[in-house]
């Protein structure tokens, strides 16, 4: 994924880890979780901080990510629906092989809106319109 900045292309890596000092870890300990979904939700943070812009505090993010940025299905679409309307988000974003997953009636019952993606710089593009972005 790359960025562009002042008319140059950057790797977003770089953008992120330039000039900073930054060590995620999600230690497993004994407790058994998923993790990969929350890849679309980490990244959106680290460019936020990076960025130094907050994102829409109305909108959630799920999907598990590449390399490339490709976004990828997860489990427990529903449920994940399910949460970010109760906590007062108005848009969640979720992998495209997540949405057509879903049926009419299922989506129906919402009152937010789903937006199916398949790649990040889709999600950048709606949280940071500012932020030019090249998808891989």
């Amino acid at each position: 994924i790359t960025v562009l900045v002042c008319g140059e292309q950057i790797s977003l890596i770089n953008l992120i880890l330039f000039n900073k000092g930054i060590h995620v870890h999600f230690g497993e300990g004994a407790v058994q979780k998923d993790g990969p979904s929350a890849g679309v939700a980490i990244l959106m943070s680290l460019l936020s901080a990076t960025l130094n812009v907050p994102i829409l505090e109305n909108a959630s993010y799920t999907g598990e990510i590449n390399g490339n940025g490709f976004v990828f299905n997860i489990g427990g679409t529903v449920t994940k629906i399910q949460a970010a309307e109760q906590s007062g988000c108005k848009k969640v974003f979720i992998p495209h092989g997540n949405y057509v997953e879903l049926n009419k009636e299922t989506l129906e019952q919402f009152k937010i809106q789903v937006i199916p993606v398949k790649h990040v710089s889709e999600i950048i593009k709606c949280i940071f319109p500012n932020l030019a972005v090249a998808s891989a």
